[in-house]
């Protein structure tokens, strides 16, 4: 891949807000790995029950990451996700700044630079990234990883069924399925019921 040269804090940014309240599904205390600068960061894992994600406390920063499990793009036999809190007019790669750097993202569906594996016995997320210091020197490429206990997953409130709802599937995380014929084995809930899939 072609490292595009570009200086972020001049790229247009906006970050989106919600001023709506998510109920979350779980949460859990994690770790962030930053393979550029080889620094590990205590941060939070979220599960919301619409089916969104966040990562809180990005770089030790206030910044929260929002993302989707894509499960429609699969590489490897890894969801990927979609970050999804904030744009650039140079997509496919996302500027944020976060603490004391500036972290670029690339994002294009079927390239293996995002996974989920958050329903697997080590659950994580991970994405490329461009990192520059706060003073725009850039500092590396790698992936960050993302990773948490599934002992320590706390606060999992009870799914409520959508009786409007015909045949919605979700995992257990409450990652919503619409193509039903390629499900893993696992949990999930259909109609409100858990179902076993094996």
């Amino acid at each position: 891949m072609m490292l595009l040269a570009v200086c972020p804090k001049a790229m247009a940014q906006e970050e989106k807000t919600s001023t709506e309240e998510k109920t979350i599904a779980w949460s859990a205390p994690a770790n962030y790995y930053a393979a550029v600068i080889d620094k590990d960061f205590d941060c939070k894992i979220v599960a919301y029950t619409d089916g969104t994600y966040a990562i809180k406390g990005v770089y030790g920063s206030e910044y929260d990451i929002e993302f989707t499990v894509d499960n429609e793009s699969v590489v490897e036999g890894v969801p990927e996700i979609v970050l999804t809190n904030y744009y650039s007019a140079q997509a496919p790669y996302y500027y944020f700044h976060a603490g004391d750097y500036t972290v670029g993202t690339y994002y294009s569906k079927g390239t293996g630079y995002t996974g989920w594996e958050g329903e697997s016995e080590d659950p994580g997320v991970w994405f490329y990234v461009y990192l520059y210091d706060k003073d725009n020197n850039y500092l590396g490429a790698d992936y960050d990883y993302i990773t948490w206990k599934k002992g320590d997953v706390t606060s999992i409130s009870s799914l409520k069924a959508n009786t409007n709802a015909s045949d919605r599937t979700f995992s257990i995380s409450g990652v919503e399925y619409t193509n039903k014929a390629k499900l893993p084995a696992g949990l999930y809930i259909k109609n409100g019921k858990k179902v076993l899939i094996k």
